[in-house]
């Protein structure tokens, strides 16, 4: 399939056929004046000229520019029906440069000066348009500015939405794809040249009451599932900290939860998925067949292949409550401390104070659960245990002024929280979404750092380091003041997969806002991270460089070699893969 052209072949192309449209929309012009030169007849003229200017135009446009394939009447009708609405912009620039020109000049060559500009300046506004909203077939998408919930990188990317396998075989060949679920990754995985949507994809298809087991395309999000099976008793093995991930994304990223110290990752939990290969072949990978692809795409980031539906098990539950244990500690040795006497937990993580100094530094909230059995309820909730806590969506209704988030309105938040946290009983029974989700109760609360996004550092640091390695980093961030008022931290178990981001140690992410002092504290954080034998999350990245990736994380360079070997570099490609040489 040939290339959309770009660079000086578009502007060559697009800059002829302007001409012959031009040369086409004169000529009749022209023609119509042959008849004579009242008021009457020039306006025909200009109409004629034209109405066979565009239909010269869409011709050539469709076939050497935008490469549209689609054919037939009915396809054509509604592509030119927008295509000239489109081409008012054009038309009102021309007709208003045409007119100012011939009332100012007085002649035909006055007149048509003035078409030439008023066409040349046209065209290039109605390109842009075309792009966007004209030439987009099934096959092609729409290219806009797309990003990921931190707001930065964004990128043009071609985003296209495929309703079904066919749909998402159609696409491929036409050079690199990456699939976008409900682009909840932070930084670029999900954005590049073409991002294929699986939003379509969005059907649960069968469910074993008797294992768990549940088959369901790779669009559907974690909080579909629950709220499908939590009423009946069942409950995600793994979640990571929002509902709002896509069953094919949680698969690509493997994430990981509050349980990894006890359950493992996402992918322990995956029976099986299918995934469309580059020649658009669906392959059905698991631990026993083709099991190497298996291993490879768990937490490959969506560069093996298109995930289309997969195989998971749930988890029973009695209820849909969790039975929350709070510990206040005044550091960082008794947050540490406290995971580790507490490691038998199953569900297990703390909020960290980052803008604490001194002998305060690190003080946390350590926060552990296990799923609240009936007995455990409340009398009043005990009758109908998987009864859910009700609570208000909130939402952020426009961007926080870049000034809102300051060291002294992030130090006085975490003072807040920490003074919250020390009054909250020590055991009490919350509701799933409080202690899984709280961030999700919050829509669009990415708007508070700003216009400009954020920034998400996730990094884990081995056992043997772990304390040294979080000090370090720690000690950066309150000397730098670049704070953040979403810090957490977890303890993890050994590595599950191949690509698996956890290993045995602590896993500390924290939110910054898109400043230049943020910017200059992150390459200090990656050097720290790499000097105590850490490595970091691919999900929540969006600016680290290749060297360092290559130095905390050599499973990459591997993988890079077997994407060479296999012919995926020129089929599966982000944004973040060109960017970290994968």
């Amino acid at each position: 399939m040939s290339q959309t052209p770009t660079g000086w072949t578009l502007i060559v192309r697009y800059s002829g056929f302007a001409v012959v449209a031009t040369l086409a929309n004169l000529g009749a012009q022209r023609l119509v004046l042959r008849l004579g030169e009242t008021p009457a007849l020039f306006a025909l003229a200009v109409l004629v000229g034209t109405a066979l200017g565009l239909v010269v135009k869409y011709a050539l446009d469709k076939r050497w520019i935008f490469l549209d394939p689609e054919t037939g009447v009915k396809a054509n009708s509604r592509k030119f029906a927008l295509y000239t609405v489109m081409g008012l912009v054009t038309t009102a620039i021309f007709w208003g440069s045409e007119t100012l020109f011939w009332q100012i000049g007085g002649t035909h060559t006055a007149r048509e000066i003035g078409a030439v500009l008023g066409l040349a300046v046209g065209y290039m506004v109605k390109y842009q348009l075309d792009k966007r909203f004209v030439f987009t077939p099934a096959g092609r998408g729409r290219v806009m500015e797309l990003s990921g919930w931190g707001r930065y990188p964004h990128q043009e990317t071609r985003l296209s939405t495929p309703r079904d396998a066919q749909d998402v075989a159609a696409l491929l060949g036409d050079g690199p794809v990456i699939a976008r679920g409900s682009g909840r990754a932070y930084g670029d995985p999900a954005i590049g040249a073409h991002a294929v949507s699986t939003r379509h994809l969005n059907r649960m298809i069968a469910f074993d009451e008797s294992t768990g087991a549940l088959i369901a395309e790779a669009g559907v999000t974690l909080g579909e599932i629950i709220d499908a099976f939590l009423p009946r008793g069942w409950f995600l093995s793994v979640t990571p900290g929002t509902k709002f991930v896509s069953l094919g994304g949680a698969i690509a990223a493997d994430v990981h939860g509050k349980n990894h110290h006890s359950e493992g990752s996402f992918g322990v939990f995956v029976d099986w998925f299918d995934l469309m290969g580059a020649d658009g072949t669906v392959t059905r990978c698991s631990r026993n067949d083709n099991a190497d692809l298996f291993r490879w795409t768990l937490g490959g980031m969506g560069l093996t292949g298109i995930i289309l539906r997969a195989a998971i098990r749930l988890k029973k539950v009695e209820s849909g409550w969790i039975r929350q244990t709070t510990i206040a500690t005044r550091n960082l040795d008794e947050a540490l401390a406290a995971f580790e006497q507490t490691y038998d937990a199953t569900y297990s993580m703390a909020w960290i104070d980052c803008a604490a100094t001194g002998a305060k530094m690190g003080r946390s909230i350590v926060m552990n659960g296990e799923h609240a059995t009936r007995d455990d309820l409340p009398p009043l909730a005990r009758p109908r245990p998987l009864d859910t806590a009700l609570h208000r969506d909130l939402s952020v209704p426009f961007d926080f002024p870049g000034f809102a988030l300051n060291p002294w309105s992030i130090r006085a938040f975490n003072e807040l929280y920490y003074v919250k946290g020390k009054r909250t009983p020590p055991v009490s029974i919350t509701g799933i979404d409080s202690f899984f989700y709280p961030l999700d109760a919050i829509r669009n609360w990415n708007r508070i750092y700003g216009r400009k996004g954020f920034m998400q550092f996730q990094c884990v640091v081995p056992l043997e380091s772990h304390a040294e390695g979080l000090r370090a980093i720690l000690n950066a961030i309150t000397r730098t003041g670049a704070g953040s008022f979403l810090a957490v931290l977890k303890r993890f178990g050994p590595q599950d997969s191949r690509l698996s981001f956890p290993m045995e140690g602590y896993t500390l992410a924290l939110d910054f806002p898109l400043t230049r002092r943020s910017l200059d504290l992150m390459p200090e954080l990656d050097r720290i991270t790499a000097d105590h034998g850490g490595r970091f999350y691919l999900a929540k990245d969006s600016r680290m460089n290749a060297d360092t990736l290559r130095r905390t994380d050599p499973r990459w360079q591997a993988f890079a070699e077997m994407r060479r070997q296999q012919g995926l570099t020129q089929a599966f490609a982000s944004a973040q893969s060109e960017r970290l040489g994968l």
